[in-house]
């Protein structure tokens, strides 16, 4: 397994534990990390950074993508929450987020596994957001 490209963040606690087990009596997060990219796509997506079903996602009004990160992108576990951190941002789950990036349909996950180095656990795979950049979300 390639630690660069995926962690598996076990929650004990409040205690992280980089694990590639489930560990009886906690919560695994799968969280998909990909290595730099020499072209990016730019679109915009806003939601809520959710936690569900062991993965993490951003939640729109309509659909739910499960992020892809930046390799230099870390979540991490404080006081019992799950919170996201990169390039000078930190958000929580909860939080209304705006993530630069594109879209990939279910239909990619063969393309999503292979910049991402491992297999899509099935409760993870629905649409796919690969972040480039991460904000809180102002509204205009």
């Amino acid at each position: 397994m390639k630690w660069t490209r995926i962690s598996l963040l076990t929650l004990l606690g409040g205690t992280i534990l980089v694990s590639c087990q489930t560990i009886p009596g906690t919560t695994t997060l799968f969280v998909p990390r990909y290595e730099p990219l020499t072209e990016r796509p730019t679109a915009l997506l806003s939601g809520t950074l959710t936690i569900r079903d062991g993965c993490v996602w951003i939640v729109t009004e309509f659909d739910r993508f499960l992020a892809l990160w930046p390799s230099n992108y870390h979540v991490v576990a404080e006081d019992g929450s799950v919170a996201v951190s990169g390039d000078g941002v930190q958000v929580s789950a909860g939080d209304d987020v705006t993530a630069g990036g594109g879209e990939y349909p279910p239909e990619q996950t063969p393309f999503v596994e292979s910049l991402i180095g491992v297999s899509v656990p099935t409760d993870c795979r629905d649409r796919y957001w690969l972040v480039t950049q991460l904000q809180p979300f102002v509204p205009l």
